[in-house]
């Protein structure tokens, strides 16, 4: 069962034809959560506060960068970066409640 792999020519060359972790890395994106790194700690507080999760608060944050990210380009002035962040978050919280609501609602 235990079977080890050859070195061959092939397999090296195959090795070696993945790139590299560092370029496969999205810049934009580390560039994206490196500027919004310091609003992550009070968007989570933010959003766990709204559902009453630590837990669900991270998810809904995460959401929230994600969709921010995806959409910086509406984003016309780099000033309003937070309250943009903190809308998102915010309207992704009441979304959050509400689902719960029904789901309570329909047990």
């Amino acid at each position: 069962m235990n079977q080890q792999i050859r070195k061959t020519p092939e397999t090296t060359q195959a090795m070696r034809a993945w790139p590299e972790p560092d370029r496969v890395f999205d810049l934009r994106y580390a560039a994206f959560l490196e500027t919004v790194s310091h609003l992550r700690a009070r968007l989570h507080r933010y959003c766990a506060r709204m559902t009453g999760s630590a837990l669900d608060g991270e998810d809904i944050m995460q959401e929230a960068l994600f969709e921010a990210y995806r959409k910086i380009e509406l984003l016309d002035d780099a000033q309003a970066l937070r309250p943009w962040l903190f809308r998102i978050a915010h309207n992704r919280c009441i979304d959050f409640i509400r689902n719960r609501r029904t789901r309570h609602a329909a047990e």
